[in-house]
């Protein structure tokens, strides 16, 4: 089926991130109005489903590739063959190890090429997430995805009676701000963003700067060999 470009993937997340409300909580805290982040609407799974389909796309990129490697290389019809991820440097160093095997194909010089990218966990751990997310997503379960602050906007209210707060998840309903019982009540608006909870990937950016990162990756890989 068809995805997003990721050009416009940021454009469907930020449509996604409007419902929600705020709430004044006076009883929290004595003498104390508590904004609180209220009635927050679940990511759609579907937007998950599409991050995950983006990533593969990206990790069957270099498979391509490297079938394209084998065809060139007079081996067309090549089943076998994949761009290789080694679990760990030992099994790099060992050219007995399965991966190995998928490149086998593949002329000397482009096995020396895929190689010097030291595609295996502390070598080359960009194509290693790739990999694990691309793994998650086709055999495990859904990606992870998570609403988080990306800023706080007030209205009505002087910035000397605020207290805010830190707070990494929406869906924890957070307090957002403070302000004594006797400041007027004033309007909030809260920027949110949804980022990628998984293994290797930081949680401080949405989840489209990780998926341009390994888009921009395959790229520099696959023009190696123009």
């Amino acid at each position: 089926g068809r995805h997003l470009p990721a050009s416009n993937y940021a454009a469907v997340l930020t449509a996604c991130l409007r419902h929600y409300s705020v709430s004044i909580d006076v009883d929290s805290e004595p003498g104390q109005k508590l904004y609180r982040l209220v009635d927050i609407e679940p990511i759609d799974p579907l937007i998950s489903a599409e991050a995950g389909a983006i990533i593969h796309s990206i990790r069957s990129s270099l498979d391509v590739l490297a079938c394209t490697l084998a065809a060139r290389h007079g081996k067309p019809e090549s089943r076998s063959t994949h761009f290789p991820i080694w679990k760990s440097k030992a099994e790099f160093d060992d050219p007995k190890s399965r991966p190995f095997k998928y490149i086998k194909w593949l002329c000397e010089a482009d096995q020396a090429v895929i190689k010097s990218l030291a595609p295996y966990p502390g070598g080359n751990d960009r194509l290693c997430t790739l990999h694990e997310l691309d793994l998650t997503r086709k055999h495990r379960r859904l990606l992870e995805l998570f609403l988080q602050p990306r800023g706080v906007f007030l209205q009505g209210i002087t910035n000397e009676t605020v207290t805010v707060y830190e707070w990494v998840r929406a869906d924890e309903k957070p307090g957002i701000l403070s302000t004594p019982a006797s400041t007027p009540d004033g309007h909030i608006t809260v920027n949110l963003q949804i980022a990628l909870n998984e293994a290797g990937v930081t949680g401080s950016e949405d989840c489209t700067h990780p998926i341009g990162e390994f888009a921009r990756a395959a790229q520099a890989i696959i023009k190696l060999f123009d």
